[in-house]
Parts: structure tokens; sequence; C-alpha cells
């Protein structure tokens, strides 16, 4: 009996056909294909192959394959082949929410696309600038900005772990995009000589399911006639 592992190199999440040749066509029984300990698939004859896990881990992969035996014919055993499972890419979209804030605010980045399985770290960064780190399951966290305004494209860095090959994303576009603006003050009465507060008043009227804004503006002294 003569066995082999049919491709070469998979890709972790994939599987493997293993097989062996050589066996009388009359007999029965089980060839079980293992790697050292651990039980990669069973073919039960007429069938002479068998796929393995998509979920074996990424590593190489020695096999040996172990014929039963039945009333007419002995067990047997076959080495010499091998398999190799690599690490799988991965790719990611950044989001920023919400996409604009002032310095001194905060925003949630994240991504979408890595793997249900996949473990390790994402860090947003902009620039030199770390934002924040997400530890998978998670795919988020929150950002404390402050940074002058301006306009930011956010970068994620997946670090990776034994089965994915780490990433990097750059946002673009207004969700991918961080944009920080200068914040809105309203200067006080008697800031400055001849400014008045801009907004004296606003008056909401409830008018039936409709709002109905009144606003009144700075008074100006009238000459007597």
């Amino acid at each position: 009996m003569t066995e082999s592992a049919s491709p070469p190199s998979i890709v972790y999440g994939t599987i493997d056909t293993l097989s062996v040749a050589g066996l009388p066509a009359a007999a029965t029984g089980t060839v079980t294909f293992t790697s050292g300990s651990t039980t990669l698939c069973v073919a039960t004859l007429p069938a002479t192959s068998c796929p393995t896990s998509p979920a074996l881990s990424a590593a190489v992969y020695p096999v040996t394959a172990t014929y039963s035996g039945d009333s007419n014919h002995n067990a047997a055993a076959a080495t010499g082949a091998h398999f190799t499972v690599v690490k799988a890419n991965t790719r990611m979209i950044v989001k920023v929410s919400p996409p604009q804030t002032t310095t001194g605010g905060s925003v949630i980045v994240s991504v979408s696309g890595l793997p249900p399985g996949a473990s390790g770290t994402v860090t947003f960064t902009t620039g030199s600038t770390i934002l924040c780190t997400a530890t998978l399951p998670a795919t988020s966290c929150t950002a404390p900005i402050n940074l002058p305004p301006g306009s930011y494209p956010v970068q994620a860095r997946y670090s990776g772990d034994s089965n994915y090959n780490g990433s990097v994303a750059v946002g673009s576009g207004r969700d991918g995009v961080l944009s920080v603006v200068a914040g809105v003050s309203i200067p006080s009465a008697g800031s400055a000589q001849g400014m008045q507060r801009t907004v004296l008043g606003v008056l909401l009227v409830m008018v039936g399911t409709s709002v109905v804004v009144i606003s009144r503006g700075p008074r100006r002294n009238r000459r007597p006639r």
C-alpha cells in the first residue's frame, strides 16, 4: 500500500485529500490517516481516499495510512506522504463613527471583514498617533481625539495569529477618514466693547405636531423723536 496527499499545500480553512493505492480490489475494512496523535480522516473501503478537516491549524503534517485488514487480508501501514497548511490572508475595511468630531471629543473606530475565528489585536492609528487598540473578538474601540482641526485617514493594523496573516487597511471616503473641526463657542455678554450675545433667546412654541422657532436678535437703541 502507498499513500499520497493532494495538493501538497493548502490554506488554513480549506481541505486536503488523502488517499492510498495498492490494496486488493476485494479488500474490505477501513484506512485511517493520522499525523502523530491526530486523526486526519478515515476512508471506508471500497473508498480509498478521504478529506481532511478544514480546521487543521497551520503546520506541516506527516501522514501515516493504516489499513485495518479483514478476514482475508492482513493489516498494513504506509508512510512518506505529508502536506502543509499555511496561514490564510486577511482583509479589513475601516470605519469611523461619527466621521466628524471636535478636538477633545471621541469616536468609535472599527473594522469589518476579519474571519470569525481570528484572534489577536487590531491597532488603530493616524500618522504616528495611536488612537486605540481592540482585542479580538472585539473589532472596535473608543478613541479620544486630541488632534488639531484637520482630516485624518485612519489606519488599522491586524496583528495576525497562528492561522491568519496580519494585514493593514487604511480608511478612505467619508466612513474611513476622521474629520476634526474646531469647537463652537458663544462669547459672553460684555466680553468686548460693542459686542452682545448673538443669541438672546429662542422660544419654542409647540403648535399641534409642528415646532415654530422664534428667534430674537439684539435690541437697538431708538433715537427719541
